[in-house]
């Protein structure tokens, strides 16, 4: 006698069908588990990430802000600087009216021997402890701009040490020098003139001053009779001369390397078979079954930042009849900032120019910075410098 359910489907095909049914939900909730337990290896992936990359943007707006404060101690300087000057030239030029006076013979007695003698008394005493304190203040200036990107990627360093520590395995400051060389008293007798003319004008009056020397004064001078060079000082201005701010001689670029160790145990988590992956049959990549992910150990970011000059002509290539070239230094208002990654700045978006470049920069600056914690890294480093703005 054959038994059979009330609704007539046979016992053994309803067994069959429960465990049909049974496998297949076994299989979708390990499916499912292993998913999520992937999603949120993703999410930890991506969150580490994050993590470094405000590590990375932090440390390059201090750095930024370092190399303007020490933009700024320059300039501060400059002025002091421009001030000895103006009271040098002046020493100057009071035995050059001197000469005058004599040459003319203007007065009469003796008189202008008289008072060439006292300039030149007023000039011998004034003109040691300038020129001592012009060439203190160049040697500051010099001790400043060569320290200043040494205590930039001090900073960078430590903060991250700091507040990311366990997370980085290596963080640096990509060298950096700045972009300021010496040259001679000119730039400083071109403002100390200036100076001159206007501490003249306070003194006699504008119309006094036309009728003396004309109209169409002040005019910015370099070689002016009454301004001698000082071995060992001078101004420091940019190079190349005229440079304009924000662009590629001003940036900061850090570097972050993570420590992912931490992400490890998500890449067993969940392996996809090749069919799933799109692995044709029969080809030399496919295996029975392959990681899902990778095998990490190092995650790299990046960030860029600058310091550059808020003053309205910082960013002007020219000279006019007031405003020299080398003005940008000569004013404290330099600021730090951030950047979206760019390489290099300034250059047209995306041309074969610039990406030449950008390989150049890699490969003989980034990378030999790197060393060994970059290895390996090599394409995540071209990746991270792909995004222009």
């Amino acid at each position: 006698m054959k038994l059979v359910a009330p609704d007539g489907t046979s016992p053994s095909l309803l067994r069959d069908t429960g465990g049909a049914i049974m496998l297949a939900g076994t299989f979708m909730a390990v499916f499912l588990v292993g998913m999520l337990y992937y999603l949120l290896g993703i999410a930890e992936s991506v969150v580490l990430q994050e993590r470094l990359q405000d590590a990375a943007d932090t440390s390059a707006f201090e750095a930024g802000v370092s190399m303007a404060r020490s933009m700024n101690f320059v300039s501060w300087v400059h002025d002091v600087m421009v001030s000895l000057t103006a009271s040098l030239m002046a020493g100057n030029l009071l035995v050059i009216a001197g000469l005058v006076c004599v040459e003319i013979d203007a007065l009469p007695h003796g008189d202008c021997e008289r008072l060439l003698r006292d300039m030149e008394a007023i000039e011998a005493e004034i003109t040691p402890p300038i020129v001592a304190s012009l060439r203190s203040a160049s040697r500051a200036q010099e001790a400043v701009i060569e320290a200043a990107p040494l205590d930039a990627a001090d900073r960078v360093a430590t903060r991250i040490v700091d507040e990311h520590g366990p997370l980085v395995h290596d963080a640096f400051l990509v060298p950096h020098e700045v972009p300021l060389e010496r040259q001679g008293m000119g730039p400083l007798c071109a403002l100390g003139n200036l100076y001159q003319f206007r501490l003249v004008e306070i003194t006699l009056g504008r119309q006094l001053m036309d009728d003396l020397i004309g109209r169409g004064f002040p005019r910015v001078g370099r070689s002016l009779p009454q301004c001698e060079e000082v071995p060992g000082a001078g101004a420091f201005v940019g190079t190349p001369p005229d440079l304009p701010v924000g662009t590629e001689p001003f940036q900061l670029r850090v570097a972050v390397i993570g420590d992912t160790s931490s992400l490890r145990r998500i890449d067993p988590a969940i392996r996809i078979a090749p069919s799933v992956l799109g692995v044709p049959s029969g080809s030399e990549s496919r295996r029975d079954w392959v990681d899902a992910e990778p095998d990490i150990d190092r995650m790299l970011v990046m960030a860029q930042s600058e310091y550059y000059s808020d003053w309205e002509e910082a960013n002007l290539r020219r000279d006019s009849a007031t405003v020299s070239t080398e003005a940008d230094v000569f004013r404290m208002r330099w600021r730090g900032r951030l950047r979206r990654l760019r390489f290099p700045t300034g250059a047209p978006i995306d041309t074969p120019e610039a990406r030449r470049w950008r390989d150049s920069w890699l490969r003989e600056t980034f990378l030999p910075t790197c060393g060994r914690s970059c290895r390996g890294l090599e394409l995540e480093a071209y990746r991270a410098t792909e995004s222009y703005h």
